[in-house]
C-alpha cells in the first residue's frame, strides 16, 4: 500500500513516499510555494504521478494534544486538497489521515548541516511522520483493506 506524507509549511511542503509494501520511505523533493493554489497544484501533480492510496499529513498539535492554529491551517489545506482532486478523474481515490507530526522537523533537522536544513528538513520531516506511521500498531495495519 502506498502512503504519502506531507508535512505542510507556510512557504514549503515536504513530502515523502513510501514503497508498495508499506515498509521503505524516500524522501520527495520539496515544494516551494507561498499561496495555497500554488502548493495544491503541486501536491496534485505528485498525487497523479505515484497514486497513493493514503495521503498521511502531518497535523501540528499543541502541548495537550489539541490542534494548534498551525494544525487548522493544515486541516484548510487538506480540504482545499481533497476537493480539487474530487474534480479530477485521474487521480485515484485516497483515505486522507493525520498524523501527529510533533517534534518531527526537531528531529529531521538534528545532527544535519545548516544547508542541508534549509533545503531538505521538510521532505525529512515528512519521512519522520511517514516511517512513523508506517512502524505504529495505529498506524498502517488500521487502514489496510
Amino acid at each position: 500500500m502506498r502512503v504519502i506524507a506531507i508535512d505542510h509549511g507556510e512557504r514549503k511542503i515536504g513530502l515523502a513516499i513510501s514503497d508498495e509494501m508499506g515498509m521503505v520511505t524516500t524522501t520527495l523533493p520539496v515544494l516551494q510555494a507561498k499561496k495555497d493554489r500554488d502548493k495544491i497544484e503541486g501536491v496534485v501533480s505528485i498525487l497523479k504521478e505515484f497514486n497513493p492510496e493514503i495521503v498521511l499529513i502531518g497535523l501540528p498539535t499543541g502541548t495537550e494534544g489539541e490542534v494548534s492554529v498551525q494544525g487548522e491551517k493544515v486541516e484548510e489545506f487538506s480540504q482545499k486538497l481533497q476537493e480539487e482532486c474530487s474534480k479530477d478523474t485521474t487521480i485515484r481515490p485516497f483515505k486522507v489521515v493525520f498524523w501527529d507530526e510533533t517534534y518531527s522537523s526537531k528531529q529531521a533537522e538534528k545532527g544535519t548541516k545548516k544547508k542541508f536544513k534549509q533545503q531538505k528538513s521538510d521532505s525529512e520531516a515528512a519521512r519522520i511522520v511517514l516511517q512513523e506511521f508506517l512502524d505504529s500498531p495505529d498506524g498502517l495495519v488500521q487502514y489496510q483493506n
